[in-house]
């Protein structure tokens, strides 16, 4: 049998980076907000 190691938060988001911002996207998306350089950059993009 496998024993399988259980990740603390901060060990699975380090190895499942992407995953992990995405499911924060998911769940939280009502309540991230960018920074106000990446918004400003998104801004000039769309010009």
């Amino acid at each position: 049998m496998t024993s399988r190691r259980k990740l603390n938060a901060l060990d699975y988001m380090l190895a499942n980076k992407a995953d992990a911002a995405f499911e924060l996207l998911q769940k939280k998306e009502g309540e991230l907000v960018a920074p106000a350089y990446i918004q400003e950059a998104i801004n000039w993009i769309n010009e």
